[in-house]
């Protein structure tokens, strides 16, 4: 089935809060209630509260404040039991108090709008335009069979990396499937920057 929007997702969010506690940032995600399970930190921090996907940790340094991450699959709990929701959540971190320190977006495209073998032609000869200096290109392969095609714009350490893949082999639908996914992974400001362009929109 074609859809007639390409739905534009949340797929990672990290940030940090300077003067809050872990119960307050349970408190900003709207999760009072779920069953937090205590456990080590990590990233300088000693302690950590987890479930479905979702860390806190805290008890770092002096002005470590609160760190919290949201993988894929927090997120996806975070929609589906959030008191809040995102729109609140999303407005929140952007105060001056919170760094948001990662932050992945991504499109499911089942139209055709993004040709994958255009794209890996034009990143192989260099046919685009970007601030990114790299662009890498990873194809994997069965008995000989290609099983899928992902290309990279950027490094993994730059503050704005893009990812395009072919959804529909990763998840091991028709080979006729147009399912390409776009991800935009942005760190530090400019997933702030992101974020108050957002929420101006």
């Amino acid at each position: 089935m074609v859809r007639e929007r390409t739905d534009i997702i949340i797929d990672w969010l990290s940030f940090t809060c300077r003067t809050s506690s872990p119960n307050e940032v349970i408190d900003l995600l709207g999760l009072v209630d779920l069953p937090w399970i205590t456990g080590r930190g990590r990233n300088g921090y000693r302690d950590s509260l987890h479930c479905l996907d979702i860390t806190i940790c805290f008890a770092g340094q002096p002005g470590m404040g609160v760190w919290c991450e949201l993988s894929g699959q927090g997120c996806r709990a975070f929609e589906t039991l959030s008191t809040l929701g995102w729109d609140y959540l999303l407005g929140r971190i952007l105060a001056p108090d919170v760094h948001v320190t990662r932050l992945d977006v991504s499109g499911d495209d089942r139209q055709g709008i993004l040709p994958l073998e255009k794209i890996v032609s034009d990143g192989r000869h260099g046919n685009y335009v970007a601030k990114a200096k790299s662009c890498q290109i990873y194809q994997g392969h069965h008995n000989g069979t290609p099983i899928g095609t992902t290309v990279y714009f950027g490094s993994s350490g730059s503050k704005v990396r893009i990812r395009i893949y072919d959804k529909a082999a990763e998840q091991h639908h028709s080979l006729s499937e147009h399912w390409v996914r776009c991800e935009i992974q942005l760190r530090d400001e400019r997933a702030s920057t992101f974020l108050a362009i957002a929420s101006d929109s």
